[in-house]
């Protein structure tokens, strides 16, 4: 879903019928969330690795996790369940999961939240610095294994 089909569908009223009848009415266009293209999606997934590589490679602890996932994403009404214990954050596109480290941006402890203000921040520069010591193998080209 996303704006571009919206403003199309509003300009025949079978589509506009058909748009209602799967997505519920909408009477603005803000009101649909955003897709992200994959340019942008890799272009955001890069920054955000090179900051946690640049860190140290910090990760959260499990317990950190399990509480931002069920407490916050997954309560939060960008968050669109993608199976157990998984989903997306529409917001900025990335993967969220309890559990893992491979693409899952809840996992690295150098993201926040990309909602204004955040729901939630980094992980503070001690923790980054403790949890970076912890890691000193090579890491894989997709940021998850170590």
């Amino acid at each position: 879903m996303n704006q571009r089909m919206w403003q199309l569908c509003q300009r025949r009223a079978d589509y506009r019928r058909l748009w209602d009848k799967l997505f519920g009415r909408v009477n603005d266009a803000s009101d649909i969330k955003l897709s992200h293209s994959l340019p942008e999606l890799i272009r955001n997934f890069r920054k955000e690795r090179k900051k946690w590589l640049n860190a140290g490679r910090p990760l959260r602890t499990q317990k950190q996790m399990h509480t931002i996932f069920e407490d916050i994403c997954s309560k939060c009404d960008y968050f669109e369940p993608t199976g157990k214990d998984k989903g997306k954050c529409q917001r900025c596109g990335c993967r969220l999961s309890k559990d893992g480290i491979m693409l899952n941006k809840i996992a690295w402890a150098t993201t926040q939240c990309p909602d204004d203000p955040p729901k939630w921040l980094e992980e503070s520069p001690e923790f980054i610095r403790e949890e970076s010591k912890k890691y000193k193998g090579p890491v894989s080209t997709c940021g998850g294994c170590s």
